[in-house]
């Protein structure tokens, strides 16, 4: 049993992630997109990432799906509408963030395996384990 609140130690994601299959771009690169002008050419070349979870690079702000990329004349090109910044992208800290996040409250009753899959996310405010080695005493000692 929890003897206090328990916060997450780690923000995830810990950075901006793709959030689907495509290549990531810069949004203002492609503006044009989709208003009846040619398919814009993807940044050369175009960094490719996947749903798996993976960083987009720095420089980059979105994510052009692969279904909107044509391969033409050994260029990628996008007939895509305009992408907002930050389109298909999980921004870092998206799904919990790291001390500010309520993971258990006081006195939850730790369940295997529901609860102990969790563990590294486990510190209370005083940077403590909620159980086991580490764990500071409730009375602060």
């Amino acid at each position: 049993m929890t003897a206090g609140p328990v916060y997450s130690s780690l923000t995830i994601p810990a950075t901006d992630i793709a959030a689907r299959d495509g290549f990531a771009v810069v949004s203002g690169e492609i503006l044009r997109a989709g208003d009846g002008s040619p398919p814009v050419p993807l940044r050369n070349p175009p960094c490719r990432v996947n749903t798996g979870g993976n960083a987009i690079p720095p420089g980059y702000d979105a994510v052009v799906m692969i279904e909107d990329v044509i391969g033409r004349d050994g260029a990628w090109y996008t007939e895509n509408p305009v992408l907002p910044p930050g389109e298909h992208i999980h921004p870092a800290g998206s799904e919990i963030r790291r001390g500010g996040d309520l993971i258990l409250p006081a006195g939850h009753r730790i369940r295997p395996p529901c609860d102990i899959g969790g563990a590294p996310l486990l510190r209370d405010r005083r940077g403590g384990c909620p159980g086991g080695e580490g764990r500071p005493h409730p009375d602060g000692e």
